[in-house]
């Protein structure tokens, strides 16, 4: 349910977030995410995170900062990295969302916690 799902994001490195589903205010922040990877998937969560209230796509990183600049272009995302470090450690995102290659899956994970 969608209660539920909000109240998981409201922490990232320590960090509160306000929701307003999880709050009642009339115009929190919104949660930012950043999305590592630049393929068919991350394209497909960008194209669902436009549509929800209370999301914003702060940020993307990819293997180079063409790849991050062009799908950047593409979906109006402010904030383009060459790497998929700096897009994690981006002090102002709240929720990474890996795209990456399933091999690298486990170290990017890591690496965004």
């Amino acid at each position: 349910n969608s209660e539920s799902t909000a109240s998981s994001f409201q922490r990232r490195k320590g960090k509160e977030t306000s929701n307003a589903m999880s709050s009642g205010e009339a115009s929190p922040r919104p949660v930012r995410w950043a999305i590592l990877g630049t393929g068919s998937i991350a394209n497909d969560m960008v194209q669902i995170l436009k549509q929800l209230e209370g999301a914003e796509v702060l940020a993307v990183g990819s293997r180079s900062a063409e790849g991050a600049d062009r799908f950047g272009s593409r979906w109006g995302i402010p904030r383009r990295y060459g790497t998929y470090e700096d897009a994690a450690s981006d002090a102002d995102v709240d929720v990474v969302y890996v795209a990456t290659p399933s091999l690298r899956h486990p170290q990017d994970c890591k690496m965004a916690i």
